[in-house]
């Protein structure tokens, strides 16, 4: 067999699970007209998440294809797995809500967040650090805290708007209170 077309992973011989700590404060306020507006902070905290490294891989613009510019060429890729990774993710939350009253309801929230991570979240096809240039896997610890940036998955500002209006049409409402049950339920 052909070891340059086998690719081999590994995993620290003490893998941690990861930890998330969350927390959150809100207050809210009541407002004319049944509604009411809540502030909030929400933020969180993680460690030891997951990390892969590309040992195997070669610096950029370099032919990755061809073994002998690759740091172990004997094979085609060689990642390994440690539990070192951190993130961390805070928010301002407004919202503003008015409870549903005349067949009107509206909800309007604004978001304004920071979330940072050492490595790509997994839905993002990211899973580790990507480039191994003059890099020394020695002292993981700094590796990761220069890898340190936006996570791509977080939107920094999100404002949403609902708003749900009841018609008044059907049985006991302004226009056709005194339709039949069998057409209420089909159009009211």
């Amino acid at each position: 067999y052909n070891s340059s077309t086998v690719t081999a992973k590994g995993r620290e011989r003490d893998n941690q699970a990861a930890r998330i700590q969350q927390w959150n404060i809100a207050a809210e306020m009541p407002l004319p007209w049944d509604s009411s507006v809540e502030v909030a902070y929400v933020g969180n905290r993680a460690d030891n998440l997951q990390v892969n490294l590309p040992i195997n891989a070669v610096p950029f613009g370099v032919n990755g294809a061809v073994a002998a510019n690759r740091p172990y060429p004997q094979w085609q890729q060689v990642a390994m797995w440690f539990s070192a990774g951190q993130s961390s993710f805070d928010s301002f939350q407004l919202k503003f809500e008015k409870r549903a009253t005349r067949g009107l309801y509206v909800l309007t929230s604004y978001t304004f967040a920071d979330a940072l991570e050492e490595v790509g979240a997994w839905g993002a096809g990211g899973h580790g650090i990507q480039t191994t240039l003059n890099r020394d896997f020695s002292n993981l610890d700094a590796l990761l805290r220069a890898e340190i940036g936006p996570n791509a998955q977080t939107a920094r500002h999100r404002l949403t708007f609902t708003q749900v209006w009841q018609l008044p049409i059907g049985r006991d409402r302004a226009i056709g209170g005194k339709m039949s049950r069998a057409l209420d339920a089909a159009i009211g």
